[in-house]
């Protein structure tokens, strides 16, 4: 976000050193309301909840960050730096950073959900975490045996789920592939993602960071730095945090079946489906502020 943008918003900038990455973090609301930290996806930044933040502030300390080499937190490096083990510490540095006292409610889309599942997989998650709302975004651990289980039961019905999900996650063959998006996404990354977001959504993307080439970049460490040890060596866990996972039906990324397993991955679920694209926050930010905030009142939060 822009200084002006940060202006608008009201937005607290501020910085938190998590190892080797310094994450640009921006509060909004009253500091001693309830506080919620919202994290972003792929290929965005903190920006992408701009439409979402002045509906929470109202009522909750929200805050959003850019995630490691992303914005405005850039990180230069090899994958090793992206690992979800560290993209979770990072979460728990800024819970730690802007909430001492009491946990925080998380809500994350994409990516953010991804590397939050390992967040609140930890053993001391519910000392830094009272609730999870995740958008778009699976336990790496949980797809890997998702798929799993669909290839040792390879019925009819099966394989014709299985190559579904292969469909929608084809761009990750792309990115796993050594220096051919390093070379193509800065060159066409400007011109495609705004028709491509158009005919996924239905709307058009909101105005790109002035770092979106850069980010776009960085993203791809994200998936070399995790996607095929998950897939190969999932970890089966189970989360202590309470989880909303909203999930929708004309998601681009991921089909509804991905999260059918989840259950078996959080003591405690509630399951929103939707006749939604991907990119909620973007496309219906006050429906996305009011689940948190009925999710977070309901899991006993202050109430407005």
């Amino acid at each position: 976000m822009n200084s002006a943008r940060q202006a608008q918003h009201g937005a607290r900038s501020s910085h938190v050193v998590s190892g080797d990455a310094r994450l640009a973090v921006f509060e909004h609301g009253d500091p001693s309301a309830e506080t919620l930290v919202l994290v972003h996806g792929w290929p965005d930044t903190h920006a992408v909840w701009d439409d979402v933040v002045p509906l929470l502030a109202r009522d909750f300390h929200v805050v959003t960050y850019d995630t490691r080499g992303h914005g405005e937190s850039p990180l230069a490096g090899a994958k090793d730096k992206f690992t979800l083990e560290l993209l979770a510490e990072d979460a728990v540095a800024v819970a730690r950073a802007v909430s001492p006292d009491a946990p925080v409610h998380l809500v994350a889309h994409d990516w953010g959900s991804i590397q939050l599942w390992e967040a609140v997989c930890r053993p001391d998650a519910s000392e830094w975490f009272a609730s999870f709302t995740s958008i778009s975004g699976p336990s790496l651990d949980q797809a890997a045996i998702w798929l799993r289980s669909l290839v040792k039961r390879p019925t009819p019905r099966n394989l014709a789920t299985l190559a579904r999900q292969v469909a929608s996650s084809s761009y990750i063959y792309f990115f796993l592939t050594p220096r051919l998006p390093e070379a193509v996404l800065p060159l066409m990354g400007r011109r495609v993602w705004p028709r491509l977001f158009k005919a996924t959504e239905g709307i058009a993307p909101p105005p790109p960071p002035e770092t979106f080439t850069e980010d776009m970049v960085a993203g791809v460490r994200l998936y070399r730095a995790n996607m095929l040890e998950r897939l190969l060596h999932p970890q089966p866990r189970r989360s202590s945090v309470p989880l909303q996972l909203v999930v929708n039906s004309k998601d681009i990324a991921m089909t509804p079946a991905m999260f059918a397993n989840a259950a078996d991955w959080t003591v405690d679920l509630t399951r929103v489906d939707l006749d939604r694209g991907h990119w909620l926050p973007v496309s219906d930010p006050q429906l996305v502020a009011d689940l948190v905030t009925s999710y977070v009142r309901n899991r006993g939060g202050n109430d407005a």
